[in-house]
């Protein structure tokens, strides 16, 4: 009626038209407004790049799908989804080609899920949100099947690279009726489906909720747990076989509460070596015990090497040098091992802080070395003092010839760079001699001793060394392949 005037204002008088286009006016100013309001609402819910909905909104979508469920008896699946190794694409592709592969896998989901009424959305910058109604639990093998068969073709369209995904499930109303559990317990679902290598898909429930609810224990507890010197060093040694004596005791972190028995590192070293504030924690605690324990050591007239154990976030925290400084300046007689030392390799910050510590006194020790995260090369030019050979390999060199193979180039590697090389869990005799045939002079394992309470180590310190028939003529490199036929002569016959 207001456009009416504009055309018939003969109709109407003067005042009376010029009251109705005031009015116009502010009617149009009021829409203009509104749309401006509705535009940056979109963008505030909206992510830009793939135009789904982000973080934010997939959170407030779902709890309004859980809120119009709440009362009936459908069932729903909250899904996470991480791209696998997304950093490689950003790497070896430009930006503009991993942004692109983002929109692309955005359109293959909504393609893929558009005929299950699905709530799709893109909640970090390599992740996406589903929520998917079930008729039964058994569908989501399905679905998630669907799931990491559309990222693979979308990379495939725009990149001609092969890119897979993880994926972490919660079902509602089975695991929790609220939002930010559902989102926890899918999160904690998909953290294990990466553990297990990627391109894979798991639920929460099981073993991936004993360990969430292990890893809330550990996080709530283990800061209390140091304060209160529940958590103790037991010592294990280490033995030179060439002088026949201890060289050394490495420091073991063991959980002892007021009441219970003494609680294995299996059961909480995990979830704290993930933590950055957990692991400085239990580092600082080590660095203050391992000042102690060689006061004690060199009070008994023993010359043994301390070995604490530094997790490598610890370890390439610029906290640490404040640690060091204000809790143990003099690193002389100590050994640092640093554990996950697969986050070490290929750091630029690392060779500084390695010198930094060397120049302080302590020497420096790479723990589970040959577990396949790092060359030869690689660990040269990182000029430790000592390498740990994993225990893995020592279980298996006797019978497996490319283990057999890498401890006799570690040998060779810790020879030619005057590095110590030990023997991580000798456990038998046979394990030992083999060692001592293949060159090895330095050991550590339960045919040694196990991680004994402090006392009870200096207790039976003089009891522990093994007897042990040793080679007269250990083998050279050269002779590394007549010495594995000789443990395992071919049949006769053979050709």
């Amino acid at each position: 009626m207001l456009e009416i005037t504009r055309l018939s204002r003969w109709l109407f008088g003067y005042h009376l038209i010029a009251h109705w286009e005031a009015l116009l006016h502010d009617l149009e100013r009021y829409l203009e407004r509104l749309q401006d309001l509705r535009e940056k609402e979109h963008l505030l819910q909206t992510d830009t790049l793939t135009g789904l909905p982000n973080r934010s909104h997939f959170t407030d979508l779902v709890s309004e799908r859980l809120q119009s469920a709440s009362s009936a008896t459908e069932m729903l699946g909250l899904g996470l989804m991480d791209l696998d190794l997304f950093n490689e694409i950003n790497t070896s592709f430009s930006s503009l080609a991993a942004d692109q592969c983002l929109q692309a896998i955005a359109r293959q989901l909504k393609t893929t899920l558009q005929f299950s009424d699905a709530v799709l959305a893109r909640v970090g910058g390599d992740e996406f949100g589903l929520l998917i109604p079930l008729s039964r639990e058994t569908q989501l093998e399905q679905y998630s099947q669907d799931v990491l068969q559309a990222v693979q073709v979308a990379a495939q369209k725009t990149l001609e690279a092969h890119l897979t995904t993880s994926l972490g499930w919660s079902l509602f109303p089975a695991d929790s009726r609220e939002v930010c559990m559902l989102m926890a317990q899918a999160d904690e679902a998909l953290s294990e489906a990466k553990r297990q290598g990627g391109n894979t898909f798991r639920l929460y429930g099981g073993e991936v909720a004993r360990r969430a609810r292990q890893r809330l224990w550990v996080r709530r507890d283990f800061p209390g747990a140091v304060q209160r010197g529940e958590i103790r060093f037991f010592l294990q040694p280490k033995a030179d076989m060439q002088k026949n004596c201890l060289s050394g005791v490495e420091m073991l972190a063991r959980w002892c509460p007021p009441q219970g028995h003494w609680i294995g590192p299996g059961k909480f070293m995990p979830y704290v070596e993930e933590n950055a504030h957990l692991i400085r924690i239990l580092g600082r605690w080590a660095l203050q015990e391992a000042v102690r324990l060689r006061q004690r050591i060199q009070d008994e007239g023993l010359a043994l090497q301390v070995s604490l154990n530094i997790g490598a976030k610890h370890f390439l925290d610029p906290a640490f040098k404040e640690d060091v400084e204000s809790l143990c300046p003099d690193g002389h007689g100590l050994t640092l091992e640093i554990t996950e030392t697969a986050s070490v390799m290929g750091r630029k910050s690392v060779l500084p802080m390695m010198a930094w510590c060397q120049s302080r006194g302590f020497k420096l020790s790479m723990d589970d070395f040959g577990t396949g995260y790092s060359s030869l090369l690689s660990v040269a030019r990182l000029n430790f003092d000592e390498l740990k050979l994993d225990q893995s390999f020592i279980r298996a060199f006797r019978q497996d010839k490319a283990s057999f193979g890498v401890a006799g180039a570690s040998h060779m590697l810790s020879r030619l760079t005057a590095c110590e090389l030990v023997a991580e869990g000798i456990s038998t005799p046979e394990e030992l001699h083999l060692w001592l045939l293949l060159g090895g002079r330095y050991i550590q394992g339960y045919l040694l001793s196990p991680p004994l309470p402090e006392n009870a180590f200096f207790l039976w310190k003089n009891y522990l060394l093994p007897s042990v028939i040793r080679p007269l003529d250990p083998a050279g490199a050269r002779d590394l392949l007549e010495l594995w036929q000789q443990i395992h002569p071919e049949p006769s016959g053979s050709v």
